[in-house]
């Protein structure tokens, strides 16, 4: 049996905090305390956000600027800095659309790297090389995602690349390119 697919930015429209799932997801699985971001850098935010400053992630897909929003299961980069992440009731049918934003999570609890583990016999999702760890691609536009999952010595990476909606556009259409450029920028602060 293949698993839940939920995208955590849908999740987090949901209201579900404490039950962030992605791709293979992993219930209950919490961001990396303690990390702290290399010598030198900015980080956007602390918590959550601390793995990619917000002129960072800007760069790396080629916007003007983005918004980091914490969530529960990570950090979610605002493509557009005037949108806002609606207030949502987790008991409704149905959610608001969410703003396109580039989602970043890292889980360093065992669900979560069991889930990994899962996810390597899903046959949707592909090997990604290049990368210094293991590393899976999934492309789901039903459910908008659109992830790079990565295995690294003390947890999970997950990455989430939504489109923009126009005009706005990233610097490339080559998700998985965007997504490793951003894993290469957090990876130095992920220790």
């Amino acid at each position: 049996m293949l698993p839940v697919v939920l995208t955590a930015t849908a999740l987090l429209s949901a209201g579900c905090q404490g039950d962030q799932r992605t791709a293979g997801g992993a219930a209950g699985a919490t961001p990396a305390a303690g990390a702290t971001p290399a010598a030198g850098a900015t980080p956007a935010a602390g918590g959550n956000c601390r793995f990619v400053s917000a002129a960072e992630m800007a760069q790396a897909v080629g916007v003007a600027a983005v918004k980091p929003v914490e969530t529960a299961g990570g950090c979610s980069y605002l493509l557009d800095p005037a949108d806002v992440m609606p207030s949502l009731d987790p008991a409704a049918a149905t959610f608001p659309p969410l703003p396109p934003s580039i989602d970043f999570s890292f889980y360093t609890d065992q669900v979560a790297i069991n889930a990994f583990a899962e996810d390597l016999k899903n046959p949707g999702e592909q090997p990604v090389s290049d990368l210094d760890a293991p590393a899976r691609w999934l492309d789901d536009d039903g459910e908008q995602l659109h992830q790079l999952t990565v295995r690294t010595s003390r947890g999970v990476v997950r990455i989430n690349v939504m489109p923009p909606g126009p005009p706005q556009h990233l610097r490339t259409d080559d998700r998985v390119a965007l997504a490793k450029q951003i894993y290469t920028i957090a990876r130095p602060r992920l220790t």
